[in-house]
C-alpha cells in the first residue's frame, strides 16, 4: 500500500478518534449488563458515550442510526477520493432502493416507504422513487443520470424486479440490491487501483456469497442464491454455488481458496442451529483482519476508510448484546458471537 500525503490531516483526526473505539473491556461489561439499558450504560469512555446520555435517552437502534450518518459524514469530509467514498457508502443508497422497491411490489405507502429510508444516502430518495418505480413497471426505464451510484441502483433495480417476478422469492429483492452494491464497490475500487479496499470489496463479494449459499441451505430453499442474487467480483469460482453443490463441497472449496480462518475453530457444525451465526461472527473477524492492515498506514485512505467499516461492525456488537439481554439471552451465548474488536 503507498502512502498519500494528501491524507496527513485526515489520518491525524482518526488515529484520535480511534481511542473511543470498543476495546475488550467494554464487551465485557456490556455482556455482564442485566439489560438492554445496561449495555448502554457499559458504553461510557466509548464514542457512543455521548449520544448514550442525552437527555430522555436514546434507544438502542436510534443511537447506532445516529453513530452511522456521524461516521459517514466524517468520511466524507476526509475523503479527498469521491467516487471511492460514494461506493463504500452506498449500502445507504441501496438500502433505500430495496426500502422503495418492495413498497412497489408489496404494497405500502409513500409516507412509510419514505420513513424507513436512511436520509444521509448520496442519491436523493425522490430519484430513488423514481428509478424504482421505472424499474417496477413494464417498459419503464429509469433516468439515472451522470451519477455512478444513481446508474448502478437502476440496473440493479431492474435486475431484482425482474429477478422477483421469475422466482416469487420475496428475500430476492434485498439479495440482488445486496450483490449489486458489492459489485459496485469492487469495480469501482479495482478501477481507482487502490488495493487495500479492493481486496476488501473482493474477499466481501465472495463472504456474502458464503453466506447466502448457506442461509438457502439451511432454510432449504433450493435453487438460491444463483445469477443475480450473486456479489459479482469474488476470489471464488463463480459456479462453486451452483444449485448441485452440497455444504461440504462448498466449505471445502472456501477453506482452499483462503476462506479456512473462517470455519476454524467453531463450536458447533452445520447442523447445530448455533452454527450460523458464529459463521457469521467469524467472517467478521475476518473483515476485521484485513481491516487492520490499516493501522500500519501513515497516510493514506485506508485508516480512514477502515474507520467507517470498524463502527459498522461494531455496530454489530452493539445491537446483538443489547436485544440477546433484553431477549433474556445468557451471557455465554452472546459471547460466541461477539466479534473481536479492531485493536487486541
Amino acid at each position: 500500500m503507498k502512502e498519500d500525503p494528501r491524507y496527513t490531516f485526515a489520518v491525524g483526526k482518526i488515529r484520535a478518534l480511534e481511542v473511543g473505539l470498543l476495546r475488550a473491556g467494554h464487551l465485557e461489561r456490556m455482556l455482564a449488563a442485566p439489560d438492554g439499558t445496561g449495555v448502554l450504560v457499559a458504553l461510557e469512555g466509548t464514542a457512543y458515550a455521548a449520544m448514550a446520555r442525552e437527555p430522555g435517552g436514546m434507544r438502542v437502534d436510534e443511537l447506532l442510526a445516529k453513530v452511522e450518518e456521524d461516521t459517514a459524514g466524517l468520511l466524507r469530509s476526509l475523503s479527498k477520493d469521491p467516487e471511492l467514498t460514494d461506493a463504500l457508502l452506498a449500502t445507504a443508497d441501496f438500502h433505500n432502493m430495496e426500502v422503495a422497491l418492495k413498497a412497489r411490489l408489496h404494497g405500502g405507502g409513500p409516507g412509510v416507504e419514505e420513513g424507513l429510508a436512511v436520509p444521509w444516502a448520496k442519491v436523493p430518495w425522490e430519484a430513488v422513487a423514481g428509478i424504482a418505480a421505472a424499474a417496477s413497471e413494464e417498459g419503464g426505464e429509469a433516468l439515472a443520470g451522470d451519477d455512478p451510484v444513481a446508474q448502478w441502483l437502476a440496473t440493479a433495480a431492474a435486475e431484482a424486479v425482474e429477478e422477483f417476478r421469475s422466482t416469487g422469492e420475496p428475500r430476492s429483492v434485498g439479495m440482488v440490491l445486496e450483490a449489486a452494491c458489492v459489485g459496485f464497490l469492487v469495480e469501482t475500487a479495482s478501477a481507482a487501483r487502490q488495493e487495500f479496499l479492493e481486496r476488501f470489496a473482493r474477499q466481501e463479494a465472495d463472504i456474502l456469497n458464503l453466506l447466502a449459499f448457506l442461509r438457502a441451505r439451511r432454510l432449504k430453499l433450493a435453487g438460491t442464491p444463483t445469477g443475480r442474487t450473486l456479489a459479482p467480483g469474488g476470489y471464488l469460482p463463480s459456479g462453486l454455488l451452483s444449485g448441485g453443490v452440497s455444504v461440504e463441497d462448498a466449505l471445502s472449496a472456501a477453506r482452499s481458496g483462503g476462506y479456512e480462518r473462517i470455519f476454524t475453530g467453531l463450536r458447533a457444525g452445520p447442523g447445530d442451529d448455533d452454527w450460523l451465526p458464529q459463521v457469521e461472527c467469524a467472517a467478521d473477524n475476518f473483515r476485521l483482519r484485513h481491516l487492520r492492515l490499516a493501522q500500519a498506514v501513515v497516510f493514506g485512505l485506508e485508516p480512514v476508510a477502515a474507520y467507517y467499516l470498524v463502527r459498522r461492525i461494531e455496530a454489530v456488537n452493539v445491537r446483538l448484546i443489547a436485544r440477546g439481554k433484553d431477549a433474556g439471552l445468557p451471557a455465554g451465548l452472546l459471547g460466541r458471537r461477539v466479534r473481536e474488536t479492531y485493536y487486541q
